[in-house]
């Protein structure tokens, strides 16, 4: 169905799928994978396995080509072990324009719902 103004549900839909499969959050083992490296690289705090699953639970958000280039960041900018707010501080932009962008694109798809709900 098409909008007066040009917009097609079904492009809409399409997108919007497109973003939620790019957002899927990542697996646990790529979570463990990732912070293994950390581990490896920095050498694991002293209290790590207190922190382990703090950890995993700030990442559980971020899909796996994020958690790459997060990793990549951190080896360029961190010194030490890395906090978790410096490892989110290590989150690419891109990842964060594109939960914007979803949230655009889902208000987007409801609202033409919405309208074509009306003109039936």
């Amino acid at each position: 169905a098409h909008l007066e103004f040009g917009i097609d549900i079904d492009e809409v839909k399409y997108e919007l799928e497109n973003y939620r499969q790019a957002l899927k959050p990542a697996e646990d083992k790529s979570i463990a994978v990732f912070l293994a490296n950390i581990v490896n690289h920095f050498g694991a705090p002293e209290n790590w396995a207190d922190l382990t699953e703090d950890y995993f639970i700030a990442l559980e958000d971020l899909p796996e080509y994020h958690l790459q280039e997060t990793y990549k960041s951190i080896l360029n900018n961190c010194k030490w072990f890395p906090k978790i707010a410096e490892i989110r501080a290590n989150v690419p932009d891109t990842f964060h324009r594109q939960r914007h962008t979803f949230g655009k694109i889902k208000l987007i798809y409801s609202k033409i719902k919405e309208y074509n709900k009306c003109i039936e």
